[in-house]
């Protein structure tokens, strides 16, 4: 008899550590499944980026980027050309959106709570110079060649990078 309620006890014991194990994983496994999303948001975007000859002058490209923010422009799924700005407002990643010939833009939140937030642009404003990681991209006659994102959530740091497809032409 003390056998058989030992034996329960250590069921019991050991279902109630699969639950706790279980409740305890699956928190960085959801920031996990919404970094993953955040990459691949990133890449059908910012990897996307067109070089469109900026509004004011010819010889620059629009696409203007900063440690915590980024414009820039690129083809939607649709074909359609849409100015894009990525950044942080109040603790919270957004992605602003706004389809040429449209005034207003449209806001999508991608990361809610976050802790920190930076980019980082890979390129040599001369072609003569190999390309090194720089803070900020502005004025350019041509696109960075890649793009570092660093985002802090839940005491987490997570870093990708996401290659411009048509970096370097123009």
């Amino acid at each position: 008899m003390a056998l058989a309620l030992l034996a329960l006890l250590g069921l019991i014991g050991g279902a109630t550590l699969q639950i706790f194990a279980s409740a305890m994983t699956a928190l960085p496994r959801q920031a996990d499944n919404t970094m993953l999303a955040l990459e691949e948001e990133l890449h059908q975007r910012l990897g996307r980026s067109f070089p469109l000859p900026s509004y004011s002058r010819s010889d620059q490209v629009y696409f203007a980027g900063y440690s915590s923010r980024v414009d820039f422009a690129a083809f939607s799924e649709t074909g359609r050309l849409v100015f894009y700005s990525l950044q942080e407002q109040g603790n919270n990643l957004y992605l602003s959106r706004r389809p040429l010939l449209q005034e207003k833009a449209d806001d999508l939140l991608l990361v809610p709570n976050i802790k920190g937030f930076q980019f980082r642009y890979l390129g040599s404003d001369d072609p003569f110079k190999p390309p090194q990681w720089q803070q900020s991209w502005q004025n350019a006659p041509f696109l960075p060649l890649m793009v570092r994102v660093n985002l802090e959530k839940d005491g987490r740091v997570w870093s990708f990078q996401i290659p411009l497809a048509l970096s370097g032409l123009f």
